[in-house]
């Protein structure tokens, strides 16, 4: 454990980590009241169990950000979104 804490961290790695990699971080103590936790591309390629994680706890409360995929070689553009969640 740590005597100190994160402020914001952002997640923009391997989706299927999101979930794993927060639990560490929660684990470990960094993640405390008011860390801001943004997790990009939670649609696509998505983390849908980061997601279901985060807003079913009750020690986060969260915002959804839609958006379009930012690199993106379809005709149209792909829906994503940024998932923010505070500690509460």
């Amino acid at each position: 454990r740590h005597n100190f804490k994160v402020d914001l961290i952002f997640l923009d790695h391997y989706k299927n980590a999101y979930l794993p990699d927060l639990q560490f971080l929660e684990e470990s103590g960094l993640i405390q009241k008011d860390t801001i936790i943004c997790a990009d591309n939670v649609i696509y390629p998505g983390a849908p169990q980061y997601l279901e994680y985060v807003r079913n706890h009750p020690n986060y409360i969260g915002t959804f950000y839609e958006g379009n995929l930012e690199y993106c070689d379809d005709e149209f553009p792909r829906k994503d979104g940024i998932e923010i969640s505070v500690r509460v």
